[in-house]
């Protein structure tokens, strides 16, 4: 009589003890929550040597974007851009944290989600599609300088 090993899915490994698991951790799952709390911490007051030491390598976090990964960064810095960059796959940051518009100078107006719980680039494409201030944030849109660069045409 031969000793078969009995497979267990690593979904079940990683349940709870009470719901029938092992209360293992989910590397991954933990991996992606250590690395958007980097993400958050980089996106909050500018204190600290660590964060001008990663903006001055790397530049703002908020120009993690997977398409510009290079060899040259960290593995660390290239791993956060995959979790939460631009255009990462299951971008688990972005799309989970809403902005409140105190310092207006801070949120981005088509690239944040501060009005609804969607980008405004993603309610209204046709006017992002012809907006020339697609990187403007809250603070500089409707000002006195865009509006007389508008009626300038």
């Amino acid at each position: 009589m031969s000793k078969r090993i009995a497979w267990v899915s690593w979904e079940k490994v990683c349940r709870p003890f009470h719901e029938g698991g092992l209360g293992i951790k989910d590397i991954d799952n933990f991996n992606v929550a250590l690395l958007s709390n980097w993400k958050w911490r980089l996106g909050g007051p500018k204190l600290g040597l660590w964060r001008a030491v990663l903006e001055s390598r790397y530049g703002s976090w908020r120009e993690l974007d997977i398409s510009l990964i290079n060899s040259t960064q960290s593995w660390w810095w290239r791993d956060l851009a995959k979790v939460c960059g631009k255009r990462a796959k299951d971008n688990c940051f972005d799309g989970r944290i809403k902005w409140i518009v105190g310092d207006e100078k801070k949120v981005k107006f088509w690239e944040d989600t501060w009005v609804g719980d969607r980008f405004l680039k993603d309610t209204y494409p046709r006017l992002f599609s012809i907006s020339e201030y697609k990187e403007s944030t809250v603070a500089k849109m409707g000002t006195k300088e865009q509006i007389k660069s508008y009626t300038h045409i």
